[in-house]
């Protein structure tokens, strides 16, 4: 049993599926390059998203985003389905930008639910951790 007087550090993890063999380049790499990214950002809970990146096998149910939402605050943990369609996967221009906005946005959505179920947590500087996967709204 974790001491309640020991602060809690969680980390954005990953488990990722790839929809096939076909996706741009960068879909593969830039996963990892992302949690590389947070490795040093202590959140105040585990972030455990599975993401799936459609394909011409597995494509998706057509939705690009946040689904089957967990906030867990007995466990300290948020868990959720990240997907991205295939038919938008294939569309995006920049699919390591893409893919960072879509994490982004997942995960900013987990920290939200977090707040709301554990007033405790300050969803402004949980927020900011985030920042540093997609450039200011001003460089978009």
């Amino acid at each position: 049993m974790p001491d309640p007087l020991t602060p809690q550090t969680g980390r954005l993890t990953f488990r990722t599926v790839f929809g096939g063999t076909s996706l741009q380049p960068e879909y593969y790499g830039e996963p990892k390059r992302i949690t590389r990214d947070l490795a040093d950002t202590a959140f105040a809970y585990d972030l455990d998203l599975f993401l799936h990146i459609g394909g011409e096998i597995s494509a998706g149910d057509g939705v690009t985003g946040l689904k089957n939402p967990r906030v867990s605050p007995a466990k300290r943990t948020a868990t959720g389905q990240l997907s991205l369609a295939a038919a938008d996967a294939s569309q995006a221009e920049d699919p390591a930008a893409f893919l960072r906005h879509v994490v982004y946005d997942g995960a900013a959505d987990l920290i939200r639910r977090i707040a709301k179920k554990d007033p405790t947590v300050d969803e402004a500087a949980e927020l900011a951790k985030l920042s540093g996967l997609i450039p200011p709204a001003t460089e978009r």
